[in-house]
């Protein structure tokens, strides 16, 4: 898809098959990402970070690790047109992503992108702590995200939060 010519084709969705790893990605990624910026020169760019595209996501369909997120993460801030000082001009969303130490993985590892953090691979697989773990109190419970749940989640942790009228 390339978009409406009333709009110059502008949109640039490239289908992927199921699956698709980082290198598969960052090859698809580097040969659209350099046209898109030699043919439309932005002034700036919005970066739409979704987890979706994560291998952990139980709804994605891709198969990318956090390191090549990253990697392309990276590439944009990297590409991206720069103001006088010579920061890039560029607007970091959140967005895509259901399994949600997959996503604090990727969004921790972003923010250390775009502030010119070095973050070690000191990170844990599988959460930065029990604590992390715990929050996560069963399959049901993170189906229901509700207000009464999560004080739940955060008493188990030992973050107990005060008890609220009506939560029986």
């Amino acid at each position: 898809d390339c978009g409406a010519a009333a709009a110059g084709h502008a949109t640039i969705n490239v289908p992927l098959p199921r699956g698709v790893n980082d290198a598969e990605y960052r090859l698809v990624f580097e040969a659209v990402w350099t046209r898109a910026l030699d043919r439309f020169r932005p002034d700036a760019v919005v970066l739409q970070a979704g987890a979706d595209a994560l291998s952990a996501d139980p709804l994605g369909k891709l198969a990318l690790s956090t390191q090549g997120f990253l990697a392309v993460a990276r590439r944009i801030v990297e590409t991206s047109p720069r103001h006088a000082d010579g920061t890039p001009r560029l607007l970091a969303t959140g967005g895509g992503g259901y399994d949600p130490i997959a996503v604090a993985r990727a969004w921790t590892g972003l923010w250390g992108v775009l502030s010119g953090r070095a973050l070690g691979d000191a990170i844990p697989p599988r959460g930065v702590s029990s604590v992390a773990m715990d929050l996560i109190v069963s399959a049901d419970a993170t189906a229901r995200w509700n207000g009464r749940t999560m004080r739940c989640a955060l008493g188990r942790a030992g973050l107990a939060a005060d008890k609220r009228e009506g939560d029986g």
